[in-house]
């Protein structure tokens, strides 16, 4: 469970800043955000709403966070922490695609962990014809790839 006793904020170790730092992506909460994003903070909510339309699910509805979290790994191989972070660091180094959206981002972890035509990811990706999803795929994935230089260490 997300919000369990054993993940409360007094047990959770803590940054240099006095922030709590998670331990694995199952610790998140609700109002975890990281700064950043193309208009504000991209929250863990911001990018639930995303895939909650591509899912076509209702936004008002109550759902388990533990629940959601494997649902969200399950289709794009991450947790919902790192692809907010991920958005923040695309943003951070000017990588961001031009027009680029969330949702774009989301279709390419989607098409990196499943590697579907694009004629499957359309129909996952409810809303969009494989010529666009195949057109923001590659423009993400180039992102991606130039954050080599300032993301990996070769020490």
């Amino acid at each position: 469970m997300l919000n369990s006793p054993n993940t409360s904020l007094a047990k959770r170790r803590r940054g240099e800043d006095g922030q709590p730092i998670p331990r694995s992506p199952s610790t998140l909460t609700v109002d975890e955000t990281v700064s950043g994003g193309l208009f504000g903070k991209v929250t863990v909510l911001d990018v639930l709403e995303v895939t909650r339309e591509m899912w076509s699910r209702d936004n008002s509805e109550n759902r388990s966070l533990g629940s959601e979290e494997r649902d969200f790994r399950s289709m794009f191989g991450c947790g919902i922490l790192v692809a907010s972070k991920l958005w923040n660091i695309l943003f951070h180094f000017g990588l961001l695609p031009e027009r680029g959206e969330l949702k774009h981002l989301m279709w390419t972890l989607c098409f990196l962990k499943t590697y579907a035509k694009s004629s499957a990811l359309a129909k996952l990706c409810r809303g969009a014809d494989a010529k666009t999803i195949r057109y923001w795929n590659w423009q993400f994935i180039l992102a991606l790839s130039n954050l080599e230089p300032h993301i990996v260490s070769f020490l």
